[in-house]
């Protein structure tokens, strides 16, 4: 899990006098916590009560007249874009241990009665930011191989001169293709580092008067 997100949420004493319930002005209803937390469970992340979300909304906003989105979230709505399009590529085959996880996180972010309402400033998305967090060691790797497969894609979609979105390609062709890069980025480095003149002089060899 990230680490901003665990050192935030993880060591809070159990006994907590002053216990907070809002994120950015929303109070946090009991029962959208006990929902959210099904959602977290299903991901095999432990639960999250209303005072450590609370608590962590401002450790990754701490000012209070914020107006921009902050670099985490925005880092985790890149990655639920990159899930989403995932699932709906049918060029992809997904790995079954991913596919869980990937659908769990795609539900959540069109649950329009999720814990946070999308439209509140700054902190709207918080949640499913969260959600993706807890999702990502089961897709993150899966997520990764996906966005480097739409590269090579485009590549050899290009230089068929074909369109990307009529190129047949599939994982098995990502893999192939991938093997083949990583062969000749190894070929050009050992011709990079290999010298194609004798080491020593002799018959041959080109003297400049």
């Amino acid at each position: 899990m990230n680490a901003t997100f665990a050192n935030a949420v993880l060591p809070l004493s159990p006994v907590r006098p002053h216990r907070r319930f809002h994120v950015g002005g929303h109070a946090l209803r009991p029962e959208a916590v006990a929902a959210f937390n099904r959602v977290l469970e299903r991901l095999g992340t432990a639960p999250l009560d209303e005072d450590q979300i609370a608590s962590f909304s401002r450790a990754v906003s701490p000012r209070q007249d914020a107006t921009a989105v902050p670099a985490w979230i925005l880092t985790h709505m890149r990655d639920a874009a990159a899930i989403r399009l995932m699932l709906g590529d049918p060029g992809w085959d997904l790995l079954e241990r991913a596919a869980d996880p990937a659908h769990v996180v795609s539900d959540y972010l069109r649950d329009h009665a999720d814990l946070i309402p999308d439209r509140l400033p700054v902190l709207g998305r918080l949640d499913d930011a969260i959600v993706v967090e807890a999702a990502w060691s089961g897709i993150g790797t899966e997520v990764i191989d996906y966005l480097d497969y739409r590269r090579l894609r485009r590549l050899e979609a290009a230089m068929r001169g074909c369109d990307e979105r009529a190129f047949r390609f599939g994982r098995t062709d990502w893999e192939e293709a991938r093997q083949a890069e990583a062969a000749l980025v190894r070929h050009l480095r050992e011709v990079g580092t290999r010298s194609y003149l004798p080491a020593t002089g002799g018959p041959g060899r080109f003297r400049i008067n």
